[in-house]
């Protein structure tokens, strides 16, 4: 989700709520109460506390090394 405040980009609404909601868990009522501060800060909440990481895929190099760590 990007950071970008809305003079910069138009907040996809329904995809926020999707994740507050659905992934996160919000109660849609406490939703509609919090700011678009608050929900992302209850998204970065969510994401550390499921070792999510803000980092680029694998590249191919990279999996072919942990491929040949870890053959199947």
């Amino acid at each position: 989700m990007s950071r970008k405040n809305s003079s910069e980009q138009e907040i996809d609404w329904a995809r926020l709520y999707q994740v507050c909601v659905g992934m996160v868990g919000i109660r849609p009522d406490d939703f509609w109460h919090m700011s678009l501060k608050e929900a992302y800060l209850a998204i970065d909440g969510f994401k550390e506390f499921n070792g999510v990481q803000d980092k680029a895929p694998l590249s191919s190099d990279e999996l072919g090394k942990l491929m040949e760590l870890h053959p199947d």
